[in-house]
């Protein structure tokens, strides 16, 4: 499906997803997770989420409809009208009633996350706008911008530690410098993506 390197990668990311999962004090059955980016690496790392869901007791199915994939046309649908990519189809959603969410704003709103996972290499995807949705629907929100090189990177650590009043859980693919947060000194966690 994806080479060595970026299966390797993958359970970096997963390692810190696990991590991430647990610090939020969610439970794994509450968590919603939207990827922005449904390339094949990407759907890659869920498919490795989806096993770790498994081993914590969901279903499959359960532990498959955790995932809500937007690419370059939306919402990721088995009725969005073009064909779909074979790598998109397992998490194509059925359950749309017809709705087509192109907005990633709007998406947020409907789906309301717990985790936003960036594969999308579209630098400032997460806007101030994006990321304060996420602290505001959760306590400890999940956000890992996984796209590199920091150019491409769908928000900075500084933007959401700023946007989330400190609150995020945050593991990115390019390197972010340390960042003083009320008398803390917070170090962002990486897991270098390789597409």
């Amino acid at each position: 499906m994806f080479n060595d390197d970026v299966q390797g990668t993958g359970a970096v990311i997963v390692g810190g997803f696990i991590n991430a999962i647990k610090a939020s004090g969610t439970s794994v059955r509450n968590h919603r997770a939207v990827f922005l980016g449904a390339g094949s690496a990407g759907v890659g790392v869920a498919k490795q989420i989806v096993e770790f869901f498994k081993k914590e007791g969901l279903t499959e199915d359960e532990a498959r409809r955790k995932f809500w994939f937007v690419d370059s046309n939306g919402l990721v649908t088995r009725d969005r009208g073009d064909k779909l990519a074979d790598h998109k189809v397992y998490f194509a959603r059925d359950d749309n009633n017809g709705r087509q969410y192109q907005s990633l704003g709007r998406l947020i709103d409907y789906v309301q996350p717990t985790i936003l996972m960036g594969l999308s290499t579209i630098g400032g995807a997460f806007t101030k706008d994006i990321i304060q949705k996420m602290a505001k629907l959760n306590d400890r929100p999940i956000i890992f911008p996984l796209s590199n090189p920091s150019s491409k990177s769908e928000c900075t650590f500084e933007e959401a530690v700023i946007n989330t009043n400190g609150k995020c859980l945050f593991a990115s693919g390019s390197p972010f410098p340390s960042l003083e947060w009320e008398e803390k000194l917070l170090t962002p966690g990486q897991g270098t993506f390789k597409y």
